[in-house]
């Protein structure tokens, strides 16, 4: 089996993509509502995931980039 991008994420930024909707922006707030975890774990992980282009974030909240993950 061959491993995708994803695969590669640790659980807690799996688990924060999760909570990112594709083609809507999301509050951080929300993100880590549906996610389950802390506001500011999730602040610090969605900036990881910006750096690496998995989400993007605007005034109105954060994007997913890309789904595949390759």
């Amino acid at each position: 089996e061959v491993a995708t991008s994803r695969d590669r994420l640790t659980v807690r930024q799996r688990q924060v993509l999760d909570g990112v909707p594709v083609g809507a922006c999301r509050p951080v707030d929300r993100i880590a509502e549906s996610a389950g975890i802390g506001l500011r774990e999730v602040q610090s992980t969605l900036v990881g995931l910006e750096a690496r282009g998995w989400v993007r974030s605007d005034a109105g909240g954060w994007q997913l980039c890309r789904a595949d993950g390759d």
